[in-house]
């Protein structure tokens, strides 16, 4: 697994979630993950059977909900560690571990590293040159009006 990894957030996007994992499909990205915070189990559960059907060529992992992932045969659940970076898309995100955590997974791990928190255009390429194999970056995609344009931009980063 190498590139971008796309998580949708309800509340940062223009287009919402439907139209989100559509971009992020066409982009290009190899894996997609719900994260809808504030809804009910039925509305998790509707959302996430419609964004399932959109990735059925792209991993799709449901955020923290392994019970919304089973429902939906989902790939897999995400369950988060600490941010690289100072977020704002996270309140409960914890300290920044900064990009040192990345190189000391990748000594310790042989397994794709996805990297998160407070990541951007700016700062995407000392992530990725810390051994990260894939990034994600919130509100720099889903809060813009281009959403595949900026995921592309971030691809480019990987080569």
């Amino acid at each position: 697994m190498k590139g971008y990894y796309f998580v949708t957030d309800t509340k940062l996007s223009r287009a919402g979630n439907v139209s989100d994992v559509q971009n992020a499909v066409a982009a290009g990205v190899q894996v997609v993950q719900y994260r809808r915070k504030a809804a009910s189990t039925a509305e998790l559960f509707a959302e996430a059977v419609v964004l399932r059907k959109l990735c059925h060529r792209t991993l799709f992992l449901v955020n923290d909900r392994v019970d919304i992932a089973l429902a939906v045969q989902a790939d897999g659940v995400h369950l988060g560690i600490s941010p690289i970076f100072t977020t704002q898309t996270k309140a409960d995100a914890g300290r920044p571990a900064g990009i040192q955590l990345i190189r000391q997974i990748k000594r310790a791990v042989k397994i794709p590293l996805v990297a998160i928190g407070g990541i951007n255009l700016a700062n995407a390429p000392e992530v990725v040159q810390s051994g990260a194999d894939g990034l994600c970056a919130i509100s720099a995609v889903v809060s813009r009006e281009d959403v595949r344009g900026e995921i592309e931009k971030f691809q480019r980063i990987f080569g």
